[in-house]
């Protein structure tokens, strides 16, 4: 488990995992708070983690996805409703950078945020913790299209949602 600020934690045979010193290697171990952040809670399950035991590394894309439908959910309507309006979001790009591991029935905290809003692409950008321990960053950077898969202008009530979070604008 974690020490407050540390980020220490014990792998399932016990041995330590240098945790705080990746992070601290990575220059991410206290990052500040990310602002206008929607926050999402989920434990990880048995099946998401790999043969060490920990959560598998792609896992992290779903979890963004948990984060960034919360916050469209929470600003604006659910995604469901977005796409019967025939607006669709496609991921065009995503990272997640792992700092340290989270294992099976830890309780974890997705934190995440509008990064960008362009006239036809929004990106998103997230914090995977557990506890005070920063576990994982990452982001996706989403297209708009129609339903007949034509790129279209991020509707104007959309952006309002959106932007009202604070987001910085562009051209794109």
């Amino acid at each position: 488990m974690s020490r407050s600020g540390a980020g220490a934690s014990r792998g399932a045979a016990g041995r330590g995992w240098r945790a705080p010193h990746l992070a601290r290697a990575l220059g991410a171990c206290h990052a500040a708070p990310m602002p206008e952040v929607h926050s999402s809670r989920l434990r990880v399950r048995y099946a998401e983690t790999d043969a060490m035991g920990v959560l598998h590394h792609g896992q992290w894309a779903v979890y963004w996805e948990l984060g960034r439908t919360g916050l469209l959910r929470e600003r604006y309507r659910s995604y469901a409703e977005i796409e019967r309006t025939g607006i669709r979001f496609p991921v065009v790009e995503y990272g997640a950078r792992i700092l340290a591991p989270a294992r099976y029935d830890e309780e974890l905290e997705i934190r995440t945020r509008v990064a960008e809003l362009g006239r036809v692409r929004l990106r998103f950008a997230y914090e995977g913790w557990r506890g005070e321990t920063l576990l994982a960053t990452g982001f996706s950077v989403h297209g708009v299209i129609d339903a007949d898969w034509r790129v279209i202008r991020l509707p104007a009530e959309i952006a309002a949602a959106l932007g009202a979070a604070g987001a910085p604008h562009s051209e794109e």
